[in-house]
């Protein structure tokens, strides 16, 4: 096929999914197991298949969502020709987008696999294509990763005699074939499940966890499983406890308390005991959970999560000592958002702007850490450098597809006027108030009044947004003024585009 070099490497594309499958449902059995085989290698997030995305494709327009995904949101599409495909109507539209792919020579994104000999109307002999037919799933999901650059040449499954030699082998007492052939490669990749898991506890993560360990613990079900059972607990209560109401607390707080019993010296548990204190909402909640993240963190230091909890609690005491707690976090994960956007704050707050622009820039798709960065740039008088960031971050909270993104779900912590106060902004519509007003600010003090104007009214500020108001306008004095000839005159001449009077104006 012409088009650009394959193979495709890793995000060099920058789009949401490393391959997209389209199919008729007719072949949706062989195809379900080439999506199990390419999410064990890409993770399921990487791949377009229907069934994993059913509540965001139930929705009109779903046609031009579809057709979305496969011109422009997928590194490699993979389409499954055949005469049913020629026949189905929704694979008619997902054809169209991928023969305009063809058009814009971007036919390297395009993977045909044929299932049949049916004729297709827009691809011709002289076109190349992977023949299926007679191949098992595991075959075609390694050349769809040999594509992207991911894997080497399918090894077929050794044919039968070799299974019987090798039963003998067994039975003659070869146990080392055994442990070369099977055992080895297995532990193997228990061990990468379980490491990966490990990183993902000691960043919070989880859910991501959790999915981890029960791969683990499925591939070591022959042999004990243990460790990947205990993690998938912890991550399950860990990953629940902050969503979870009354009820549901009351379960997770005996599984915790068994947890403690077996294990009241794991790094983990007592990090969890921590948050089940710190959610509480007891008076001594927090001070109860203090303790129990100082164990965490002296257990295990490589614990990040442990660092930001201790953060996060000093900081809400006006405790000097958060600030060196953000940083040892960040230093442990510093793509992770909230570590990389709570150190990027203190470091603003120290007046060290270009240290906190660069601390946010290895996090990606989170509107916050390019917000934060734009403050920077304010202090530093960078008003464009602010906008563009900005603008990225209004277009982020716009776009549909990134309602998948869950880093879109975190809460906002947003400094107010009243000293200690905080704005915790959660909402869709609270997040893009702020950050559209953020963006007028930037157009208005380069001299783009209109331009500001045109922002302001297209954040779509909620009516309860005075809050949001009092933040921004909080933000304007600490880091514009800084950045402005003649600030405060010119701060006082924006203020009354921030909408209705808030208590930062009266």
């Amino acid at each position: 096929m012409g088009g650009a070099a394959f193979p495709i490497g890793a995000g060099e594309r920058g789009r949401r999914f490393r391959v997209a499958l389209s199919f008729p449902g007719e072949h949706r059995a062989y195809v379900a197991q080439i999506a199990d085989c390419l999410a064990q290698q890409l993770g399921r997030r990487q791949v377009f298949y229907d069934r994993w995305y059913e509540v965001e494709l139930a929705k009109p327009n779903l046609d031009l969502h579809l057709q979305a995904i496969y011109h422009d949101q997928a590194d490699l599409v993979v389409v499954f020709l055949c005469k049913e495909y020629n026949q189905k109507q929704w694979c008619g539209l997902e054809w169209r987008a991928l023969r305009d792919l063809i058009k814009r020579r971007e036919d390297a994104l395009l993977l045909p696999i044929r299932l049949d000999d049916a004729d297709i109307p827009g691809l011709l002999s002289i076109d190349g294509y992977v023949d299926a037919q007679g191949r098992p799933a595991e075959e075609i999901a390694a050349l769809i990763l040999q594509r992207l650059g991911m894997a080497r040449p399918f090894d077929p499954p050794r044919r039968a005699w070799r299974k019987w030699l090798a039963a003998a082998l067994l039975l003659a007492g070869l146990g080392l074939a055994s442990w070369l052939f099977y055992v080895q490669p297995r532990q193997e990749e228990i061990a990468r499940h379980l490491d990966l898991a490990r990183r993902y506890m000691d960043t919070g993560q989880y859910r991501e966890a959790q999915d981890e360990y029960a791969q683990a613990e499925h591939l070591a079900a022959p042999f004990d499983g243990g460790a990947a059972r205990l993690g998938r607990e912890k991550a399950a209560i860990g990953a629940r406890w902050p969503l979870a109401d009354a009820g549901e607390r009351e379960a997770l707080a005996r599984r915790l308390d068994a947890l403690l019993e077996q294990r009241g010296e794991d790094a983990d548990v007592l990090l969890l005991d921590g948050d089940r204190h710190y959610w509480s909402g007891l008076d001594d909640g927090k001070s109860r959970a203090l303790p129990r993240y100082r164990q965490a963190l002296e257990r295990r230091q490589q614990l990040a999560e442990a660092a930001y909890r201790l953060g996060v609690l000093f900081d809400e005491a006006g405790d000097g000592r958060a600030p060196d707690y953000f940083e040892a976090a960040y230093r442990q994960s510093p793509q992770t958002p909230h570590y990389a956007v709570d150190y990027a704050a203190t470091l603003l707050k120290q007046g060290r702007y270009r240290a906190a622009i660069d601390a946010l820039a290895p996090v990606a798709d989170y509107p916050l850490a390019r917000l934060e960065q734009a403050k920077g740039h304010w202090a530093l008088g960078e008003f464009a450098q602010a906008e563009v960031l900005q603008a990225e971050a209004v277009n982020d909270l716009a776009n549909p597809a990134s309602a998948a993104n869950p880093r879109l779900r975190y809460s906002w912590k947003l400094d107010l006027p009243d000293a200690g106060r905080v704005l915790q902004l959660s909402t869709d519509g609270g997040k893009r108030c702020y950050a559209g007003l953020a963006l007028a600010a930037s157009r208005f003090f380069q001299g783009r009044e209109q331009a500001a104007q045109q922002a302001a009214g297209q954040a779509g500020c909620p009516a309860d947004s005075a809050a949001v108001r009092d933040a921004l306008a909080l933000d304007l004095r600490c880091y514009a003024s800084a950045g402005l000839a003649n600030g405060p005159e010119r701060l006082r001449k924006f203020l009354p585009l921030l909408g209705a009077p808030s208590a930062t104006e009266r």
